[in-house]
């Protein structure tokens, strides 16, 4: 390499002139471009550069994002409009539907009842053409007896033989009339039977509504406590009973006094955990006849006798105007009020 340099400088001095200008052209344009790179205000200047490209980049995908979610939200608003409002044109076919059939209902009802009504309207009709025919044989049996057309004898049977084909037409007449009024009752009591029992469904869904809507506002849609016992203990006294019994004879899960567990026995008899007189777990009796720690009369552990008398010889633990309830009526409730 170095000969062939060598070679050249000696062949073209003028062509070796102008490598080495060339060359010495690149570093000067080499040497500014690496002091450019080393330069601080360079690197800043970069520097800000791929931070504002960055902070574009994280604008365009957050962008990006929001329009996604918006899409995905419209698109589930749209859905849900959808959903409510096919089910709000199903309750609408529904009503429709049930409308249609009441009136169909209705005219059959009303058609049958007319039918039933003018049959009936026949036979009233029937029974005064019967009366009429009665009245007219009357009259005429009367007007031939006057005039001497027609013997006693011979008017006597024909009018028995009348009078029983007339009571055998008026007892037709009647049962059927008796018929028609009972099938006019019949298809009234079905409509207004099938009206009430509309009603009653109607407001019983809306009753159990109404309790769905409590039970969750009271227990929460899922995990609602004691939900299984109070099944239980709806279905029968006897199993409310034995329910309530063991829970006062349950034993508690732990030793706090304040377990929920604990039975009422439990809880009136306990021993105290401890020296402290406001402790929980005193119980009533040994509440009401604890002995004050010191002198202070605001010190909880004062028994209320105590409390009573140290403001008033008179004191009572029983306030002014206190209306006592009376005895227990038997000893079954006198320990259940214990």
């Amino acid at each position: 390499m170095m000969g062939a340099v060598a070679l050249l400088r000696k062949e073209d001095g003028a062509a070796w002139v102008e490598q080495v200008e060339a060359l010495e052209r690149m570093r000067v344009e080499l040497r500014g471009a690496v002091d450019k790179v080393c330069s601080s205000a360079w690197v800043e200047q970069t520097r800000s550069k791929m931070e504002a490209r960055l902070t574009r980049r994280r604008w365009r995908r957050s962008w990006r994002r929001r329009r996604r979610e918006e899409v995905e939200a419209r698109e589930q608003r749209r859905r849900r409009a959808t959903l409510t409002l096919d089910a709000w044109l199903q309750q609408r076919q529904r009503l429709s539907d049930k409308a249609k059939r009441e009136e169909e209902m209705q005219v059959v009802a009303d058609s049958a009842v007319s039918e039933v009504r003018r049959k009936l309207a026949d036979c009233g009709r029937l029974s005064s053409i019967l009366s009429a025919i009665c009245q007219l044989r009357t009259a005429r049996c009367l007007a031939t007896t006057r005039k001497g057309l027609a013997s006693p004898e011979s008017s006597s049977s024909s009018s028995s033989s009348f009078r029983v084909h007339v009571s055998l037409l008026r007892s037709l007449c009647r049962r059927r009339a008796q018929l028609y009024r009972d099938e006019e009752t019949a298809i009234l009591v079905l409509t207004a039977h099938d009206d009430e029992e509309e009603e009653e469904g109607e407001e019983g869904g809306d009753e159990e509504a109404e309790e769905e809507e409590d039970e969750v506002a009271l227990f929460g849609s899922t995990g609602r406590q004691h939900h299984a016992v109070h099944q239980v203990a709806d279905s029968s006294i006897s199993a409310l009973l034995h329910i309530r019994g063991e829970w006062d004879t349950s034993e508690p899960c732990h030793t706090n006094v304040e377990c929920p567990c604990l039975s009422r026995g439990e809880w009136d008899t306990p021993e105290p955990c401890h020296g402290n007189v406001e402790c929980p777990c005193l119980s009533r009796g040994e509440w009401d006849t604890s002995q004050p720690c010191h002198t202070n009369v605001e010190c909880p552990c004062l028994s209320r006798g105590e409390w009573d008398t140290c403001l008033s010889e008179n004191g009572s633990p029983i306030p002014r105007g206190w209306v006592q309830p009376p005895p227990p009526s038997s000893p079954a409730w006198l320990t259940a009020l214990l």
